[in-house]
């Protein structure tokens, strides 16, 4: 009846156990280790906020058969900005509300925070010398950013030309 008795409790014991994990079976045994995480991608960053795109910069450059536009787009916010689309609007007068001449469209990479990237906008034949120039950043307004207001830059200086 002894016997008997302890082969019970030591079934009872061992059903009481934990369950040994295949991370302690990988670690020898040793559950103070850290895990192995070698095998596991790395997780993306965690972003709090929204983009901010801006035209940091743009020069309008005009000279012999070749004119274009340079222009340095920003994203001033606290997360990445998905693709989206630069207008060039040549305006035929010298103010803001001077009507459209002509327009050029153009993709913007995604951006994360901080970047910034470099469009080339070549509008050769036609010239800068018609009219003030806006450039619109994601002019479609796809993308919810934490400034919706300054995605618009205005010139209305003659363009520069090659030196």
């Amino acid at each position: 009846m002894k016997i008997k008795l302890s082969f019970v409790a030591l079934l009872l014991a061992c059903a009481l156990l934990p369950a040994v994990s295949a991370q302690e079976n990988s670690n020898n045994g040793n559950s103070n280790r850290e895990p192995n995480n070698s095998r596991r991608p790395p997780r993306p960053p965690i972003y709090a906020g929204l983009p901010d795109l801006t035209i940091k910069s743009a020069k309008f450059i005009e000279a012999k058969d070749e004119t274009r536009a340079i222009v340095i787009v920003s994203n001033a916010g606290k997360a990445p900005s998905p693709m989206c689309r630069l207008r060039l609007n040549v305006l035929k007068g010298v103010n803001k509300d001077s009507p459209l001449a002509k327009l050029w469209e153009t993709d913007v990479p995604p951006l994360k925070p901080s970047e910034d990237a470099t469009i080339n906008i070549d509008i050769a034949p036609d010239k800068f010398s018609v009219g003030a120039r806006t450039l619109i950043v994601d002019f479609y307004n796809k993308v919810k950013e934490s400034n919706e207001s300054n995605n618009e830059s205005f010139s209305n200086f003659p363009p520069q030309g090659f030196k």
